[in-house]
């Protein structure tokens, strides 16, 4: 799914956005999510070989099935056809990076590495298009190129992302090959004539810009923007046609919001115009970014003057200006109520109350450690709590409260110390307990409503959860339940439906790890309890149409 794809899905289409504390963290996050991506099959394996060989016998050695000797065997296949014009018959036009030149006679003399093959004969020891994709691999998730997981050169590289493909060749050199450096070759890369000869630059720039941008940046083109698209706010749309930014084709790109000339002072060289219109809109996650001061301050804040903020600075108003929306979770702990006196004393000092001694959001949430981009502390405290990062959520809770009154009983530890299922955690959603070894929704039964007793614990999903659109209680089309009996036997797990309609559990399973078997396991004990790992991939296995399946 391309990030124009997104654009349209979140913006053209109407669908909604990510909500703004999905917190998606551009490169790195997403760089995670692609290293599991799953490979899919090589679609060239379904050609003969004389689609793209030369008839004639060469002698191949082949691995007998019965013995691991080697031996020799005939097939009726030759020297490659010329390998440029054979793939430019399917792909012409999507190459950007230059073939049938000798890389050792440019102006670095650069010597590729072993896993990226030269050509041969009338391309010897030139860039062809095999030099980086593997056309014979079984299955790879990044274009068949190599050294990236299911295609050769794996195992010596271990590539993530394709700048460290480019890196394997350019190394240090790889920035003053960047289409950001400004000169003659670097403006054909993105313009179709020469800029610097017309008013408006960007009416010369390519209608496929996105796909170029992808090119070095392909780690941000699955999941990128979703959580600063102000663009999607239904209540700023009557301002967008009047922002300073280019629209290319009439569309959002990539340079709609980020200067591509390196002329931006802000983080990841956002156009200060769209960080203005973006700071106006509930939709985006301003923490974490170090770019969005005025989603919450009424003036930039400067270092050695005073900080001020929104509403006065009245801070349950300034948070509640996204939070008490349906872009953003809502906190279930009650803010603006004074603090009991048999709990003053257990209260930390740092967890600030208000002048009139009212807890608020700041007493639990320290601002100051979200204020900065790619600040290390995410990573272990991303709601920037006090004093975190705290093993679990609720740990933080018995700072003030007392452990033993106020710990909850959690549904999702059903096992005791000796493995065995305790029966009292079963009963908390089902009317009796379940046999593990019956497989199926249809064979057990509840005690109520099967996502109100999620609900309990997890306020604010019963609506536009996930991605802003409300998936609980929908009716799948004939397509859609195609589609989920191919991910099932394809990927060789369960999403149930209850009563035929989609419930928290057809996403997430809430047992522990260790109770259910087969099948019927997959994704106890992962990250959110997904079914499947990554927001992509839980997507695609309903949305086949998305994902390619």
């Amino acid at each position: 799914m391309s990030i124009l794809t997104l654009f349209l899905l979140y913006f053209g289409v109407n669908v909604g956005g990510a909500r703004a504390d999905d917190g998606l963290d551009l490169e790195k996050i997403v760089s995670k999510t692609l290293r599991k991506k799953r490979p899919v099959p090589n679609p060239h394996r379904s050609f003969e070989c004389t689609e793209c060989h030369k008839k004639g016998k060469v002698k191949l050695k082949l691995k007998s099935k019965k013995r691991s000797k080697k031996r020799s065997t005939r097939k009726s296949v030759g020297p490659i056809k010329d390998i440029i014009a054979l793939c430019n018959d399917c792909h012409e036009g999507e190459n950007l990076h230059p073939v049938d030149t000798n890389p050792m006679e440019s102006e670095f003399e650069i010597s590729p590495p072993a896993f990226l093959p030269l050509g041969k004969g009338k391309y010897k020891d030139k860039i062809v298009c095999t030099t980086c994709h593997d056309i014979h691999a079984k299955a790879s998730a990044f274009k068949l190129l190599r050294g990236f997981y299911g295609s050769k050169g794996y195992k010596v590289a271990k590539l993530e992302g394709r700048q460290d493909l480019c890196r394997s060749c350019h190394g240090e050199n790889l920035i003053k090959r960047s289409p950001h450096k400004g000169d003659e070759r670097a403006c054909k890369f993105c313009h179709v004539t020469d800029p610097r000869k017309v008013d408006k630059p960007q009416t010369t720039v390519r209608l496929d810009i996105v796909r170029r941008c992808n090119f070095c940046h392909d780690k941000l083109a699955e999941g990128h923007f979703l959580a600063v698209n102000a663009f999607a706010d239904k209540a700023l749309q009557d301002e967008i046609p009047n922002i300073d930014v280019p629209f290319i084709g009439g569309e959002i790109t990539c340079v709609t919001c980020h200067d591509q000339h390196w002329k931006s002072n802000l983080p990841h060289k956002l156009r200060p115009a769209f960080v203005a219109f973006a700071e106006k809109s509930v939709r985006i996650n301003p923490h974490w970014t170090g770019t969005f001061c005025l989603a919450c301050h009424d003036k930039p804040p400067r270092k050695g003057e005073p900080v001020s903020f929104l509403f006065d600075g009245d801070f349950v108003q300034v948070c509640n200006r996204c939070h008490k929306t349906e872009e953003a979770t809502a906190d279930i702990h009650p803010v603006n109520i004074e603090v009991p006196d048999d709990m003053k004393s257990a209260i930390p000092k740092n967890f600030k109350l208000s002048k009139d001694n009212l807890i608020t959001c700041v007493t639990c949430h320290e601002l100051k450690f979200q204020t900065t981009v790619n600040n290390p502390l995410r990573r272990k405290n991303p709601k920037f709590l006090r004093d975190g990062p705290y093993p679990s959520r609720s740990d933080i809770c018995y700072r003030c409260h007392v452990r033993e009154t106020y710990e909850r009983m959690s549904p999702h530890d059903q096992l005791d110390e000796n493995g065995e299922v305790i029966e009292s955690k079963c009963l908390f959603c089902h009317s009796s307990r379940p046999d593990v070894n019956v497989v199926g929704i249809d064979k057990v039964k509840f005690a109520g409503d099967v996502s109100e007793f999620c609900y309990g614990c997890h306020p604010g999903k019963e609506e536009n959860h996930p991605v802003n659109v409300t998936h609980h209680g929908r009716l799948p089309s004939k397509g859609r339940l195609k589609c989920i009996k191919i991910s099932e036997k394809k990927r060789k797990l369960l999403l149930p439906l209850y009563n035929g309609e989609v419930f928290c559990g057809t996403c997430h399973n809430p047992h522990q790890e260790g109770v259910q078997k087969g099948v019927a396991a997959t994704g106890a004990g992962t990250v959110n309890r997904l079914r499947l790992t990554g927001g992509y991939e839980i997507c695609v296995a309903c949305h086949c149409d998305k994902g390619g399946l």
